[in-house]
């Protein structure tokens, strides 16, 4: 995962935004999401000039929601081993 984002934030800073998209679609065949990758995706300045496309609005949307999956998965988890107040 971690190569896929470096290739994708490279190629976006040197403006060949095609490759940098389609290193980003490919963190999308990943299973688990973490707070990491989505706050990477969401606000690294490397991707500035790529955030106006649509398949990084997808990309993002499918990070975030994975995510947000895991981690309410991971917080009912917690509650119910009543190690979560």
């Amino acid at each position: 995962v971690m190569v896929g984002w470096i290739l994708a934030t490279i190629y976006s800073s040197l403006r060949e935004n095609e490759k940098a998209i389609d290193y980003l679609i490919k963190l999308k065949n990943r299973e688990s999401g973490c707070a990491l990758l989505f706050n990477l995706v969401k606000s690294h300045p490397a991707l500035d000039n790529i955030r106006n496309m649509p398949e990084y609005a997808d990309v993002l949307k499918d990070v975030e929601a994975k995510y947000l999956r895991d981690h309410n998965r991971v917080g009912k988890l917690l509650k119910e081993k009543d190690l979560l107040e």
